[in-house]
């Protein structure tokens, strides 16, 4: 099984939610050619903390 989120990418202020059930929704319209994007914070704990200390 392929996992389709490696088709997005990181953002602080992401195009995409993702719902309870797993669908990613787009929160707003996304332009031709703009990357998919989501907070990978919603998957790891600490990620809001790596990302920091990486900046």
């Amino acid at each position: 099984e392929v996992d389709n989120g490696r088709f997005m990418n990181h953002s602080s202020n992401p195009n995409t939610d993702f719902s309870q059930y797993g669908g990613a929704t787009a929160t707003r319209d996304i332009a031709v050619g703009e990357e998919i994007t989501c907070d990978y914070g919603e998957f790891f704990e600490d990620f809001e903390l790596l990302h920091l200390a990486t900046a």
